[in-house]
């Protein structure tokens, strides 16, 4: 009497020989990578611990190694490098995630396998968006002005203006009225004094005639540090909010659920405004002491300074 296909035992390529095949995979390669299970609960020397507090160290380098070993638990492209870094990523809330364990019944493992299962997920997520980041800052509109114009979100804000070179001696010495014009260079060093190199000061002070001109130029910074400190506080705004747009761009561009699709939208045209905004306001901050601080610095009338920087403007003009 023949059986019956319905009644014959599952072989391996049915459902239980499936599960069979994946559980001696698994087997295999927890032997040939050296991995074991702990060879004693860690539940009793957790509960010792929060009550006496002692067998800490051990305890920690016993969670530690189940820490870097649990990527390869979980199977995936995962090297070495992957686990330490892991680790890395969960060791300053090893002490914590201890503390937090309540005896509940099932072991300290379970509890700990449920939290990193999380941790891991995060961890993945930190590190696709760090390669990303790597990936996106070599194309040109990171580098390359030009080509940052020519994306959807506002181009990258640029540094600080650079620093003045040193004084042409022969076109201030060629001037008929050496000591006015002096005065007036005065003036235009002070207003960018944040443009001036540390090592061009003794120049300009020899032009001006200011031997006090290195202190002049400190208490002019020093006025003007708080615009200096906003610049560079918008200038790494700005620049954040391009890198996210850039980042969130291409994101969409592989993205195929809808609603992730709507998400990635908001976030893209949040990261614009910001940018655009961040844009707006760094056109308004001005970078140097005013005319006014200029002529209390030095105790003068604000007129003086007014109609000192309008003939340096007109005298110095590109022709």
């Amino acid at each position: 009497m023949q059986v019956s296909g319905s009644s014959r035992r599952p072989r391996y390529g049915t459902l239980g020989g499936s599960f069979l095949a994946r559980f001696l995979f698994s087997l295999v390669r927890m032997t040939t990578s050296g991995i074991r299970t702990p060879d004693k609960p860690m539940k009793p020397a957790v509960l010792r611990y929060q009550r006496t507090g002692a067998g800490g160290r051990d305890l920690l380098d016993r969670v530690g190694a189940y820490v870097y070993r649990f990527p390869l638990w979980q199977g995936g492209p995962i090297d070495d490098d992957d686990c330490g870094e892991f680790y890395l990523y969960c060791q300053p809330r090893l002490q914590d995630l201890i503390d937090r364990f309540q005896d509940q019944g099932p072991p300290f493992e379970a509890y700990l396998k449920s939290v990193l299962t999380w941790q891991l997920r995060s961890y993945y997520r930190a590190k696709g968006r760090r390669e990303a980041a790597w990936r996106l800052a070599g194309t040109p509109p990171f580098w390359d002005p030009e080509a940052a114009t020519l994306t959807s979100c506002p181009p990258r804000v640029q540094g600080l203006p650079p620093q003045a070179a040193a004084p042409d001696l022969p076109a201030v010495a060629s001037a008929p009225d050496k000591g006015a014009v002096r005065r007036r260079l005065l003036f235009a060093v002070l207003k960018h004094c944040h443009r001036l190199h540390d090592t061009h000061v003794q120049a300009w002070a020899g032009l001006c005639s200011r031997s006090d001109l290195p202190a002049l130029i400190g208490r002019a910074r020093g006025a003007s540090a708080n615009a200096e400190r906003r610049w560079r506080r918008l200038h790494e705004r700005g620049n954040h909010a391009f890198a996210k747009a850039r980042m969130t761009e291409e994101q969409l561009l592989h993205e195929t659920d809808g609603d992730r699709q709507q998400l990635l939208e908001h976030r893209l045209q949040r990261a614009r405004r910001t940018a655009a905004n961040a844009q707006a306001e760094l056109r308004a901050v001005r970078l140097g002491p005013s005319n006014r601080q200029i002529a209390q610095l030095l105790g003068i009338p604000k007129g003086t300074v007014d109609t000192g920087m309008f003939w340096l403007k007109h005298r110095f003009r590109p022709r």
